[in-house]
């Protein structure tokens, strides 16, 4: 099974250095950054700087094209410029793969895609167009707009992903996030099923330790509840845009078990990952994190990885205070210099 990183997040950019002395035995790195225009809102131009990552040679780079809704305008002229871009992409900028991706396509229409199957047949064609062209890649990669169960809504076969199912060509691989676009679970029925109703390859986009739709979080836990038969293609992790951040996380696809450097004990539990809770001793500890803990916070020589997890650590001393105010003065006062105008007001108004 192939393992991998996709840097195809909102809001952050790595250098294209940062994965340099990346010891970690990754096989693939996907290149689409939400935040590259010429990979979204300009992915009819050549980007006649692009470059490959400075990145282990063993490592495969993929480049992550994202087409517009408006793709279907004029087909042809787009599928000529679509094939000129992902050729200069192998030929010129030194790619190993492609990759096109029409998840998130339009935000303020996510997820309305599924019931549209003459959508989906033509997602499909453009694909076989691209595999064809590219007959020589050996992989060749897809997001497609419902790339869920729950983006589903239950409609298969006369929806989007039946346009799919009966027009894409089988030796696309086909990304899925799970039952949701976070998944709590990855198991082996659920995607036994999606599976058997494509026959494509499946590999699998996971958005475990993303953070780019709660900035504030940082989850740094184990990965659990993946259970991934053999017959998957791969298992990539989406990151956070924070480069030792990631170096770390992307380690638990090896090292399980490793543990998390520098966390206070008391804090460790918000910093778990998106579906943890906390009991009422966790709680407790937190609210009374001790005074050491507080000086290594603000005192410790930095560490590069730390330097990134301050900021997230420093937000959560200010939620322990705020939780320990008691008057509405002193909580209003509180708030008005820490959080966001639109907060204060939705935390504070009648309900």
């Amino acid at each position: 099974m192939f393992k991998g990183y996709i840097e195809g997040y909102y809001s952050r950019r790595l250098a294209i250095d940062a994965f340099k002395d990346l010891k970690i035995p990754i096989s693939h790195y996907f290149y689409g950054p939400k935040e590259d225009v010429y990979l979204r809102h300009r992915w009819k131009e050549l980007d006649k700087n692009l470059k490959r990552r400075i990145l282990p040679k063993k490592i495969k780079q993929v480049y992550c094209v994202s087409p517009s809704s408006e793709f279907f305008g004029d087909i042809k002229k787009n599928l000529k410029l679509l094939k000129r871009k992902l050729s200069h992409a192998l030929e010129k900028a030194g790619f190993d793969e492609i990759a096109i991706f029409f998840d998130d396509i339009d935000i303020t229409n996510f997820g309305q895609e599924a019931a549209d199957k003459d959508l989906g047949k033509k997602h499909a064609e453009v694909l076989n167009e691209v595999s064809m062209h590219f007959s020589k890649q050996k992989n060749i990669w897809f997001c497609p707009s419902i790339y869920n169960l729950s983006l589903s809504k239950g409609i298969f076969d006369e929806g989007y992903l039946g346009g799919l199912k009966e027009n894409l060509n089988k030796r696309v691989v086909i990304f899925w996030t799970g039952d949701n676009v976070i998944s709590e679970r990855i198991d082996n029925s659920s995607l036994k099923s999606i599976q058997d109703f494509f026959k494509n390859p499946i590999a699998i986009w996971d958005n475990f330790y993303a953070n780019d739709y709660c900035p504030s979080r940082l989850f740094l836990g184990p990965l659990k509840g993946r259970s991934l038969n053999k017959s998957i293609v791969g298992h990539f992790l989406n990151g956070t845009g924070l480069k030792e951040t990631d170096k770390f996380l992307l380690n638990y696809l090896f090292s399980p078990k490793q543990k998390v450097p520098y966390l206070p004990k008391e804090l460790k539990p918000i910093f778990c990952n998106p579906f943890r809770t906390l009991n009422e001793k966790e709680l407790q500890r937190a609210l009374n994190i001790s005074k050491k803990s507080i000086r290594f916070i603000f005192e410790n020589p930095l560490d590069e990885i730390l330097l990134e997890w301050k900021p997230f650590l420093m937000s959560s001393l200010n939620d322990i205070k705020l939780f320990h105010l008691e008057s509405k003065k002193e909580v209003e006062g509180f708030l008005e210099r820490r959080y966001s105008p639109l907060f204060v007001k939705g935390l504070t108004k009648k309900r």
